[in-house]
């Protein structure tokens, strides 16, 4: 892999040029086919992208010139880059598997064009703006759309750093999380990511890299009881969309598993069943997730004009005396309390 550094920009333009703007970070590093020769290209980035994200064997069928660029910084946890490549059949087999010394996920997030992903037995595709995460440990094969330049943002996270998902062991493997499932933190993360890798600080990337390493087991299904093995690709999406929606229209007076399931073209049986493949049940959750945005909002300076009966009418609560009551059930107090400790009280619980 090459840095690119001040050098690198004059020798290219054969002059200095006050207005090219340099990465801010020092610890970037980025390989691009425009530094090669034309015939090298595919064989450098082939050993580069070994070296960089764990062994791999891609393979290039096309009557064009491979080009691709490679921006990446690595971590003691794992690594982040952006690539924009020709498409490539990439192939990870038992060899490359052997030579592999991380145990831990690749995590693509499509810029553009179109991710195949084939790994234990489930095929996942991913177009712009979803996310697909995989196992390391496994063999896979991924193939981008042929007819078109692919990029995207690859990520390398190790198990050990995902602590806070149960299951890190044997999930999550092969699964699409779309663009419309994708909750608005982790999009927040994967957008500054994207738009700012070179012209961020290593200290702003870092802590981009850690927060998405935080959210992932959310995103990857850490929220419920993980990933269950053998479950298919399109009915955890689904899942994982129903609870998206819900969670976007939590203040909705006509949030109800008719309306939902409706939403969805499914059954409001079949809806019950997913809530409680979860451990939980619909109106459960909901609840809880109400109770949780009103403990938010009780401790809000932005909010903290708000009578508790209004924060609680806002987000669906119409009779006090249940409201107060599940609340105290929930944080151990009264919402008064809560307020008047800062939510500190729920701390000590």
């Amino acid at each position: 892999m090459h840095r690119e550094n001040k050098s690198k920009h004059e020798a290219s333009s054969g002059a200095h040029d006050e207005h090219i703007a340099l990465p801010r970070n020092p610890h970037l590093s980025v390989w691009d086919t425009q530094y090669c020769a034309p015939s090298k290209a595919f064989s450098v980035f082939r050993d580069g992208i070994a070296s960089t994200f764990m062994p791999w064997t891609p393979e290039f069928e096309c009557d064009r010139p491979f080009e691709a660029r490679i921006e990446s910084m690595s971590f003691p946890n794992g690594s982040v880059g952006r690539v924009r490549m020709s498409p490539l059949v990439t192939v990870r087999t038992k060899e490359n598997l052997a030579n592999s010394k991380v145990d831990g996920f690749y995590a693509n997030y499509v810029l553009t064009g179109e991710l195949r992903v084939e790994q234990c037995g489930r095929v996942s595709c991913a177009g712009p703006g979803d996310l697909v995460i995989y196992d390391t440990a496994e063999p896979v094969v991924s193939t981008g759309r042929p007819d078109s330049i692919y990029e995207d943002l690859s990520f390398l996270i190790s198990k050990e750093s995902l602590t806070s998902l149960k299951h890190a062991q044997s999930a999550p493997r092969n699964i699409v999380v779309s663009k419309r499932a994708l909750m608005a933190p982790l999009a927040g993360c994967l957008g500054l990511l994207t738009e700012h890798l070179l012209s961020a600080s290593a200290e702003e990337v870092t802590a981009l890299f850690e927060a998405f390493v935080a959210l992932l087991p959310l995103a990857a299904g850490g929220f419920a009881k993980g990933v269950v093995e053998g479950e298919d690709s399109r009915s955890h999406n689904l899942k994982r969309e129903i609870l998206s929606f819900i969670n976007e229209r939590l203040a909705s007076e006509g949030l109800s598993p008719e309306a939902v399931a409706e939403h969805f073209g499914i059954c409001p049986r079949y809806l019950h069943k997913i809530f409680a493949s979860l451990g939980t049940t619909f109106s459960s959750y909901i609840c809880q997730k109400r109770l949780e945005r009103i403990g938010v909002d009780l401790v809000s300076p932005s909010c903290r004009h708000e009578s508790i009966n209004s924060v609680a009418y806002r987000w669906g609560f119409e009779n006090l005396s249940t409201f107060i009551r599940l609340f105290k059930r929930r944080y151990g107090c009264t919402p008064s309390e809560y307020r008047a400790t800062g939510g500190r009280m729920s701390l000590a619980l």
